[in-house]
């Protein structure tokens, strides 16, 4: 296929990235001396300047190496929630040639376990196998076990105010732990306190660093049902870092490119690519000042934390715009959305409905892009040009190429619907420690194998239609859940719902639907009558199920699998 979307670039923009660093070292520290004086993260109302941040990223660097024994290529497993220790680890782990690999920190005991040491096959295929585990004290109970038995060298333990400093982040931490009871006893024998790398100061043995070396591994959502690390080499998380810049950075005169002078709203959880890409990563490529919002889930924090800054960028997913859409406060009179230059969506399909109305409270265009762990994770984003709601994923990023292939392993024209399969610098070196999985995610041309069934539009867009895994098939066609979801997400009295196959005598597979409601007085009747009037017979569901909540990753992203529970038996 030619790469019809070149002819849809704005006249600036380069069809092509080169990366000019020899590592993420070299990266960062030119950034850091640029940006020197300008505030790069904030978080509970304490800011780090570049200039802070390169010096406390360094003496942890340095305290990696010379404390705990950390060297080139050791894994370092973090599990921070968005605060500034999450942002000195990182950069430490990075700079002292180390591979990071960030962890939902709400993993439960046998969660990590699984990651860490398990594997997929229970015997260590796969496992990650770290030299050390950086944790917030709220879950140093789940570590114990693994610090005691001597699976981990050392585990450092941070407290959530230790970068705040003073009486007030004595008190954060006291009310953490005291009042709000966030924090359960544990014992670990081995523990080191995470401010301790305060003793240490910026020299150590800076290792040779190529720009093949693995840089991060970063663990799939889940939506598989095996849970893989994608290894991200230095080349793969610097060219999609230029690959954004070509995308926002632009000069254009039209007063939104993005700048030294924005201010980046980080809601999303940090250990997640998506949020490690565009509210860490790209903030220290452009020079923006990032706030970040501790828990997510915590709408009042975030609507609080949004109302007190004048936020230009920001970016969430479509659960998560839904639950502010909803919350009494987030509207003009408490927030000013008119320096609000970009607000981002992606992680999952954004709802028409839920687009139109951000769209009308924030007074703004909502661009939407899409991504995979296994691409760093940007493949496509709407041009930040486009306006109203699209059913698209954007133009794809610049030095990439893309193939849609049908079940032959043909390759389709534009317009053509199969497997979306992608060839860029982003596109990761493989899985951890998986060789056959690995394999079996390429084409034998080198094309990575996303399992997302797309097409490419004659706008030059990318267009989803589902996952391949969860098409369903009746009666020999072809039904795809997320064209389903979409019809019944209109419905004024459906606030979610989830599409999979159920086992059927007649047809092979039939669809079942599972509903989550705002009005009691909804009917089954009524949502299959909505469905008619946009979709054939086939695709209309047999089963059609009401439901509290539809299960999610912890980015809230549609967890299909978890719905089979409900499934009569």
């Amino acid at each position: 296929m030619d790469k019809v979307w070149f002819d849809f670039y704005h006249e600036k923009r380069s069809k092509t990235i080169n990366v000019e660093e020899k590592n993420l070292e070299h990266f960062f520290q030119g950034k850091f001396n640029k940006f020197s004086k300008s505030i790069a993260f904030e978080s509970l109302g304490q800011g780090l300047t570049f200039e802070e941040l390169d010096i406390l990223s360094l003496k942890f660097a340095s305290f990696l190496q010379k404390r705990c024994g950390v060297k080139k290529g050791d894994r370092v497993a973090l599990l921070i929630p968005n605060i500034l220790q999450f942002v000195v680890a990182s950069l430490g782990i990075l700079r002292a040639g180390a591979v990071l690999v960030p962890l939902n920190p709400l993993y439960t005991k046998a969660e990590i376990k699984k990651l860490l040491w398990d594997g997929v096959d229970g015997k260590g295929k796969g496992a990650v196998k770290p030299k050390l585990i950086i944790a917030l004290d709220k879950f140093a109970v789940n570590l114990e076990e693994f610090a005691n038995t001597g699976k981990v060298d050392n585990i450092v333990i941070t407290k959530i105010g230790d970068l705040i400093g003073g009486i007030k982040g004595k008190v954060i931490n006291f009310v953490f732990k005291h009042i709000k009871k966030e924090v359960q006893n544990y014992s670990i024998k081995n523990e080191i306190p995470f401010l301790d790398f305060f003793k240490y100061d910026t020299a150590f043995d800076r290792p040779k660093m190529n720009i093949s070396d693995d840089a991060i591994l970063q663990f799939t959502g889940g939506t598989s049902g095996t849970i893989k690390a994608a290894t991200l080499t230095q080349k793969n998380i610097l060219s999609n870092l230029y690959q954004n810049i070509n995308l926002v950075g632009q000069d254009t005169g039209d007063g939104k490119h993005w700048a030294k002078d924005d201010t980046f709203l980080g809601i999303l959880p940090l250990f997640h690519i998506y949020a490690l890409n565009t509210a860490f990563l790209n903030c220290i490529g452009i020079g923006y000042k990032v706030v970040l919002v501790p828990n997510p889930r915590d709408l009042n924090a975030v609507v609080k934390t949004w109302s007190k800054n004048k936020v230009t960028i920001t970016a969430g997913i479509n659960t998560l715009f839904v639950k502010l859409l909803d919350h009494p406060k987030f509207n003009s009179k408490n927030i000013d959305f008119s320096c609000l230059k970009f607000l981002g969506s992606g992680g999952m399909a954004i709802q028409e409905k839920t687009y139109k109305a951000l769209s009308k409270r924030t007074g703004g265009e909502i661009s939407v892009g899409y991504g995979l762990s296994e691409t760093s994770p940007v493949i496509s984003a709407h041009d930040r040009f486009r306006k109203g709601y699209t059913s698209s994923v954007g133009l794809p990023y610049a030095s990439t190429d893309i193939k849609i292939l049908n079940d032959k392993n043909e390759e389709l024209d534009v317009g053509g619907t199969g497997e979306i399969c992608v060839k860029g610098p982003q596109v990761m070196k493989g899985y951890w420690d998986l060789e056959e999985e690995t394999e079996k995610a390429f084409t034998e041309d080198g094309y990575f194998r996303t399992g997302d069934i797309g097409y490419i539009g004659k706008d030059g867009e990318l267009y989803l239609v589902d996952r391949k895994k969860d098409m369903i098939n009746v009666s020999g066609l072809k039904v795809y859940p997320q064209e389903i979801e979409s019809v019944v997400n209109k419905h004024p009295s459906i606030v979610e719902s989830g599409v999979i196959a159920a086992p059927d005598d007649l047809t092979g597979e039939a669809v079942a639907l599972f509903v989550v409601k705002k009005d009691d007085d909804l009917t089954v009747s009524e949502i299959i009558g909505h469905m008619k009037q946009e979709l054939t017979n086939y695709k209309i569901p047999k089963i059609v199920t009401f439901i509290d909540e539809v299960p999610k990753s912890p980015i809230g992203k549609l967890l299909r699998r978890e719905l089979k529970a409900y499934l009569p038996l």
